[in-house]
């Protein structure tokens, strides 16, 4: 709530005419922009994101903001905006932490994948994507690689470490989910608005991502009228 003495409601310009009554348009907007964040800022679509060592919490904003707070005490230990690039502005995927604690990565609807650091939330890197990210990121079993779905249809792998581009695959419809990757890192399994589930072959057979994954892909239409379901091979 604004209060005499804000200095959100200071201005130095003067004020107008409007229906009879005088304004500041300055007055206004800044008014209107604190409540805004106010009223908004909180706003949560995503599922939290708990560290492996269970002491941190993170969760994205409808805003584009991400926020770290303390498990055992609810308080936030930072909060980070992110100036949007494409598109609109808002984190509705759960973002994944990496096995040591020190990064968290997340993708937003701006068409960006960000690495950040959990101990002061900065942004080590960032990757665009060709489409806004509503899928949660997984970490490749060996941990060189972090995978993504857009809802371009795209699924990309980016080399962990400082998010250079792999490989990346197109499925016939937005991936929105979240890829799954066998324990043995060789494959990954996604589903997709055409009413495939997809498995990939990812290239990647050693504990190093430098393998050039295939664009080979089993999929599997399910059918919504029957219990039947179909395979095909390409």
């Amino acid at each position: 709530r604004a209060r005499v003495g804000d200095p959100m409601l200071q201005c130095s310009c003067k004020p107008v005419a409007i229906h009879g009554q005088n304004r500041c348009f300055k007055r206004l907007l800044t008014i209107r922009l604190h409540l805004f964040q106010r009223l908004f800022i909180l706003q949560i679509e995503s599922s939290p994101a708990q560290s492996n060592d269970g002491k941190a919490l993170y969760l994205g904003t409808f805003v584009g903001g991400l926020r770290k707070y303390e498990a055992a005490t609810g308080e936030m230990a930072w909060a980070k905006a992110f100036i949007p690039r494409e598109g609109s502005y808002k984190i509705t995927s759960t973002a994944v932490v990496s096995a040591d604690d020190s990064r968290v990565y997340y993708g937003g609807t701006d068409f960006y994948l960000y690495s950040i650091d959990t101990a002061a939330g900065y942004s080590t890197w960032r990757t665009k994507c060709l489409n806004a990210i509503n899928s949660a990121p997984v970490i490749h079993p060996f941990g060189g690689m972090i995978i993504v779905g857009t809802s371009h249809g795209y699924v990309r792998g980016f080399e962990i470490g400082e998010g250079v581009e792999l490989w990346n695959f197109k499925a016939a419809g937005p991936v929105d989910t979240t890829p799954v990757c066998t324990t043995n890192g060789q494959h990954c399994y996604f589903g997709a608005s055409d009413n495939n589930v997809y498995n990939i072959y990812t290239g990647i057979e050693s504990t190093t991502a430098t393998s050039t994954p295939t664009s080979t892909v089993t999929t599997t239409t399910v059918t919504s009228t029957t219990s039947t379901v179909t395979s095909s091979t390409t």
